[in-house]
């Protein structure tokens, strides 16, 4: 015995089929892009001590161009310094996987007693659309 389909259920079947590829194709274009979803602002309260070193670490993939920057918030300039920051191995992470996130890893050093601002932005220095992300962090310094 022969089935044959009817012109309706193929119709059915193929737009079913050209969904599906459309949806995971813009899937794709969010994932290489390094975003998932719009842009993320948070904010984050560290508390410090006068000449005791804070370290920061912030997630992120460099292999997709995305990097985060910083500024110290002028009213915050006597307050905090930032030292150093770079790129770090994630711990647990496989080394040898290409394209993996890594962490940005800050070291801030508190100053004088007050209270502090520095604003984190992670994108691509090249384009002219607002950060992905960005983090503000106030550090209260005693």
């Amino acid at each position: 015995m022969i089935f044959q389909d009817s012109s309706t259920t193929r119709t059915r079947r193929h737009t079913r089929i050209a969904t599906r590829f459309l949806a995971m194709a813009m899937l794709s274009a969010f994932a290489a892009s390094g975003l998932v979803a719009g842009a993320v602002a948070d904010e984050m309260t560290l508390q410090g001590k006068v000449a005791t070193a804070l370290t920061l670490d912030l997630e992120g993939n460099p292999s997709t161009g995305y990097t985060w920057e910083y500024q110290v918030a002028p009213a915050s300039a006597d307050l905090v310094s930032v030292e150093a920051c770079e790129w770090r191995e994630k711990a647990g992470t496989d080394t040898k996987l290409m394209g993996r996130s890594k962490v940005f890893h800050c070291r801030i050093m508190p100053l004088a007693k007050g209270t502090a601002e520095i604003t984190f932005t992670y994108s691509r220095p090249w384009e002219s659309k607002p950060p992905a992300k960005t983090l503000t962090c106030r550090i209260t310094i005693k």
